[in-house]
């Protein structure tokens, strides 16, 4: 790519600062910079340059994600032969569609326009191949290319196609019964014919997976961690088929535990929301954050520590908000013990 390209900085560290970035400090381009600027090896180039390497990075999307695939399998053994797809779309705060950015059907039902993902993951859940198409693009038109790519660049020939319903039309399915490849997708109970329908909902003919074995399941306890099927022919006007219906007591029976997700997200809302009012909203939402993970603190032969973070502003505004502080040169375990009382409201 540099011959091709003629760049002069180095793309590889670039890459590799923005992939470290991404997964310990997810943020805009500026802020991951701002981030590989506190790693031990300091980045060698400067801004404009990661702006100039997003313009070739983007342009040869294609061959690194080939070369990805071929090289990855001298760290780990691939699971290609099941792959899994999906699509999703994500939304731009402008106004207007602007190239790919269409307006489209969004996920988060926001009247903005967007732009798709499709994405090939392998049986053990590891990214393989992903493309992204217009936002006003019948998803299901997304996966024909792609798997184009697997077969062709790849060399993916021979592989379990799985997906959810909505990539799962007759076509696709027709499509993924060729040569080597086979199919597993959901189907829709309410889109079967009356007579399917009816079967499929008859608690009659379960058998546990485990053993195989025949299992009334209207008298299954609410706790059993089984799961338990029942299959028959399904035929379409292109597919003979195996329909296969399945039955958990405990999917998604415990009403208290969503609750509780929610609870949690609420409750850590409220806390950020309270600090952000206590210290008169004068910072971001990416600057409070970004200090506060940066609080860390540094063991000294088990008797103290040492705070590693820089003492500004912000810091002060914290520890005056909190009513404790942490950013003394050496902080002994028993000065600890008594802020942490106090962080806990206790003396």
């Amino acid at each position: 790519m540099k011959a091709k390209y003629k760049f002069q900085y180095d793309i590889n560290a670039i890459l590799s600062d923005l992939i470290y970035a991404r997964v310990l400090e997810p943020a805009s381009k500026r802020s991951s910079f701002k981030a590989a600027s506190e790693f031990l090896e300091r980045p060698s180039y400067e801004l404009h340059d990661i702006y100039r390497a997003l313009d070739v990075l983007g342009s040869e999307c294609d061959l690194i994600q080939s070369e990805v695939y071929k090289n990855s399998n001298f760290l780990v053994e691939r699971n290609d032969k099941v792959l899994y797809y999906d699509c999703s779309n994500y939304y731009f705060e402008i106004e207007q569609e602007d190239g790919s950015k269409r307006y489209g059907k969004s996920k988060k039902h926001r009247p903005n326009p967007i732009i798709q993902m499709g994405l090939f993951m392998d049986g053990d859940g590891i990214p393989l191949a992903f493309s992204t198409f217009p936002g006003n693009a019948n998803e299901q038109t997304s996966l024909r290319p792609l798997e184009k790519k697997v077969l062709g660049e790849f060399g993916c020939q021979k592989f379990i196609y799985c997906s959810d319903a909505g990539l799962a039309s007759e076509d696709i399915r027709n499509y993924n019964h060729m040569g080597e490849r086979s199919f597993i997708v959901t189907q829709s109970i309410k889109k079967l014919s009356t007579e399917d329908r009816s079967w499929a909902l008859d608690p009659k003919g379960f058998k546990r997976i485990s053993d195989d074995k025949p299992v009334d399941i209207t008298k299954i306890p609410a706790d059993d961690p089984d799961l338990y099927y029942k299959d028959e022919p399904y035929t379409t006007k292109k597919l003979h088929q195996r329909l296969i219906i399945t039955y958990s007591p405990k999917y998604l029976q415990d009403e208290n535990r969503i609750k509780a997700h929610f609870l949690i997200c609420f409750l850590a809302l409220l806390s950020y929301r309270i600090l952000e009012k206590k210290l008169d909203y004068k910072y971001t939402c990416e600057t409070l954050l970004g200090t506060l993970k940066s609080i860390n603190f540094a063991e000294i032969q088990e008797q103290g520590l040492m705070p590693l973070y820089k003492r500004e502003t912000i810091t002060d505004d914290l520890h005056a908000v909190c009513g404790f502080r942490t950013d003394y040169q050496f902080i002994t375990k028993s000065q600890m013990k008594t802020i942490q009382k106090r962080s806990k409201g206790r003396e």
